[in-house]
């Protein structure tokens, strides 16, 4: 019984991330179509900032599901509340620190891209922020065993991707449209996993 829920979940997991890497391919080939040529270049250089920056948090996932998931098995969920708080209060400070070193970097970066202004810049900074609390949820969830719900959550960040850059770019903002829609759809993720973790929490 209990191998046959693991393998629906990871069932369900692997199905939710092929919908959202699809959704990345045709956002991909929307924006190859929606933007110019330098601006989609642009964009690809600053998602790969995004990447190399946000990229070590994610693995505060693997570590915190463990310890969330030892708790729930023992049940001491008094542990598992008083390391939720713990964790958003310490990767919240971390990140407020890291944004202002990023925001201290910024017109250097702005030089090394070579841009007429600041603010594709400052608006990848704001999905960075936004992006480094994102994997204590997801961590949370998966370690309280609530993988349907993942999953679901993380299909929609793909679409809604998709759908809101598209509107932005095609309203005219062209990369600051991007990072916008970026910028809602990880805020949009973050408060449905809140919502979540709210409902579902084991302590009181």
């Amino acid at each position: 019984m209990l191998k046959d829920k693991f393998i629906k979940a990871s069932t369900w997991l692997f199905i939710a991330t092929m919908v959202t890497n699809v959704f990345n391919y045709i956002f991909q080939v929307a924006m190859g179509r929606l933007l110019s040529t330098e601006d989609f270049g642009l964009m690809n250089a600053l998602f790969a900032l995004f990447l190399i920056t946000s990229l070590p948090f994610s693995t505060i996932m693997t570590v915190l599901a463990k310890y969330v998931s030892n708790y729930l098995v023992s049940k001491d969920h008094s542990s598992i509340k008083g390391l939720f708080i713990k964790s958003y209060k310490n990767v919240f400070r971390i990140a407020l620190v890291l944004f202002f070193i990023y925001l201290c970097l910024s017109f250097s970066i702005r030089s090394f891209l070579k841009l007429d202004n600041i603010t594709p810049v400052i608006l990848l900074g704001c999905a960075i922020f936004s992006s480094l609390v994102l994997p204590l949820n997801s961590a949370f969830l998966q370690g309280l065993q609530r993988f349907w719900s993942l999953g679901a959550v993380n299909c929609i960040l793909g679409p809604a991707k998709f759908v809101l850059c598209s509107l932005f770019v095609i309203l005219g903002f062209r990369v600051n449209g991007v990072l916008c829609g970026i910028i809602l759809s990880l805020t949009n993720l973050l408060i449905n996993l809140l919502c979540i973790i709210n409902k579902v929490k084991p302590w009181a």
